[in-house]
């Protein structure tokens, strides 16, 4: 899980943007999806940048909010990173 931190910045776009950011900018899913919003990014710390997917999915105690889950492994679906994290 990644935290909304205004000091972590991903490489989207052609830019350094946080995840508030790219949610904020991103067009979210309609409806009673599983995910709010999916986005590929890298990860950039120094000179050195790993790809991540970000999934932006619904906070169930609180319904406006949305938490952000990570992973390094793109080619996984959302439903499986979302799966893989509710096994934790």
């Amino acid at each position: 899980m990644v935290k909304r931190s205004k000091k972590v910045y991903y490489q989207f776009n052609g830019g350094l943007m946080n995840v508030k950011t790219i949610f904020n900018t991103q067009k979210k899913r309609r409806g009673r999806s599983r995910y709010l919003l999916s986005v590929l990014v890298e990860a950039v710390d120094g000179e050195t940048s790993v790809p991540v997917k970000l999934v932006y999915i619904r906070n169930r105690n609180k319904r406006n909010d949305y938490l952000v889950l990570a992973t390094t492994d793109t080619r996984l679906s959302e439903d499986e990173v979302i799966q893989l994290y509710g096994k934790r």
